[in-house]
């Protein structure tokens, strides 16, 4: 692979996974508004413009398949594949799996794929005790389904109630339950879903501390900004790519791309490219098989260093 190829894809890559990153937060934030009634139909437009992001991720290096996803110390579920089933019975099938059924979340995808195949039929679950911690909206060629999954059929509103105060007082989102969102659209040869889910424990309020590092990979090979402190800390499981990203640096960006330049060179970095773009500043380093990106670029004042890794 040519250092332009490899450079192209490293920069789809980091596009993808900040958007999945950062858009999966925004999106369990607003999941947690499920439980507010008046607040639905904001929850509803907001998830719907989640599942447009989403559905773009094909464009940007994150193909299909099932993979897992380490942002901030947590750990999310993420997939992509096709199905030959037309966008009303994707959501009949993800609903039903919310209001009652049983297995993983991938195995009712791989149910999905062959539904119809052997002629079963799709049967929603009327049990509405449910209903209040699952969502479903359709605008026009997209559409979702989002839901806590709590995993105790027929619960009172009093259960409900008080496993939501133990996640507010624990800030673990297992606690509650596991949240599942599918976004599915019309696409040529049948219907695009993305999914994306947790597994175990999820602490949310955790991933963005008002104050210091969030949690993440300790970066090694190169040093860290003189100040600021790290916000991101992204990477796929099983893959080598990651994207660190530190806000509120001090320093300007003739400073910090002066303290990387000694560092690169202290540490045997070839730089590939050492440039100014209309962000800011863009470095390009290799040592061995390993490439890195290192965008330095000006944000309300303060500076943000972002680093992108990959084999």
């Amino acid at each position: 692979m040519t250092k332009t190829s490899k450079l192209k894809q490293i920069r789809r890559y980091s596009a993808g996974l900040v958007r999945v990153g950062l858009l999966t937060i925004v999106t369990l934030s607003i999941a947690l508004v499920l439980l507010v009634r008046s607040a639905v139909v904001r929850a509803d437009d907001a998830m719907l413009d989640f599942g447009r992001h989403l559905q773009l991720l094909s464009e940007t290096g994150m193909g299909s398949g099932e993979r897992g996803v380490v942002l901030n110390g947590q750990q999310l579920g993420f997939r992509v594949f096709i199905t030959d089933q037309d966008m009303v019975t994707a959501l009949d099938y993800y609903e039903s799996w919310c209001r009652g059924g049983t297995g993983s979340f991938t195995e009712q995808e791989n149910g999905l794929q062959v539904l119809g195949q052997e002629d079963e039929a799709v049967s929603l679950v009327q049990d509405r005790s449910w209903t209040d911690l699952t969502r479903r909206a359709v605008d026009g060629e997209i559409g979702f389904v989002a839901c806590i999954k709590h995993g105790l059929p027929n619960a009172s509103r009093e259960t409900l109630s008080a496993k939501a105060s133990d996640f507010v007082e624990s800030g673990n989102l297992a606690d509650l339950g596991q949240f599942h969102y599918a976004s599915v659209t019309r696409v040529e040869g049948g219907t695009r879903v993305v999914a994306v889910w947790t597994e175990g424990d999820f602490r949310p309020i955790d991933m963005f501390p008002t104050e210091g590092d969030a949690p993440g990979f300790a970066m090694t090979g190169m040093r860290r900004p003189p100040s600021g402190r790290r916000m991101l800390s992204a990477g796929e499981i099983g893959n080598s790519e990651t994207i660190t990203v530190f806000i509120e640096c001090e320093e300007s960006i003739d400073e910090l791309s002066e303290f990387y330049r000694k560092d690169f060179e202290t540490r045997g970095w070839q730089v590939l490219d050492d440039s100014d773009n209309s962000e800011g500043h863009m470095f390009v380093i290799q040592k061995n098989d390993e490439m890195r990106i290192v965008a330095i670029a000006s944000d309300d004042g303060e500076r943000t260093v972002t680093v992108v890794s990959a084999n």
